[in-house]
This record gives C-alpha cells, structure tokens and sequence, in this order.
C-alpha cells in the first residue's frame, strides 16, 4: 500500500475534523443537560423536543400531526377528559 504525502495529509486532516465533531458532540450532551435541568425535564425530554423542532424545519406539518396522534392517544386513554362531540343545548 502506498501513502504519499498527500494522502498522509488528507488522512490526518480527517482524523482532526473527526476529532473535533467529538467534542462538538460532547458540548452538545453538556448543554442540553443544561437545559434540561433548567427546564426541569431529562435531557431525553429536551431531545425529544429538539428533533420535532428539526423536522418541523425541514419537512413542516410534523407538530400538527404529532398533536394528533397525542390527541388521539389521550381520548383512548382515558385521559382528555374533553367531549369529543360537545353539546350545545
């Protein structure tokens, strides 16, 4: 196997931006466990909220469909305890 110059060089560029997306995502974690603690929530809670908003952003209609199905999940729980079909007599 020959390594030249330029492929020792472009292997250590990548070995760094590797290196470096590390610890990006490790600020990440941290903050988000900043947030969540502020928020009183886990950080699973403040991810959770993260990926709605991101796919929100790229595909749009995600919260109002996810209400539904929340919606819908309650009424079969039990626990929106909201007539479906109020009366107005």
């Amino acid at each position: 196997m020959h390594l030249d110059k330029k492929i020792k060089s472009i292997i250590e560029d990548v070995l760094n931006r590797k290196a470096k997306i590390a610890l990006q995502k490790e600020d990440i974690r941290e903050d988000i466990k900043v947030v969540a603690e502020r928020m009183g929530v886990t950080p699973a809670t403040v991810n959770r909220i993260m990926t709605l908003v991101d796919k929100e952003r790229s595909k749009g209609d995600i919260l109002h469909s996810e209400r539904e199905v929340i919606d819908a999940a309650e009424i079969l729980a039990g626990v929106n305890d909201h007539d479906e079909n109020p009366s107005h007599a």
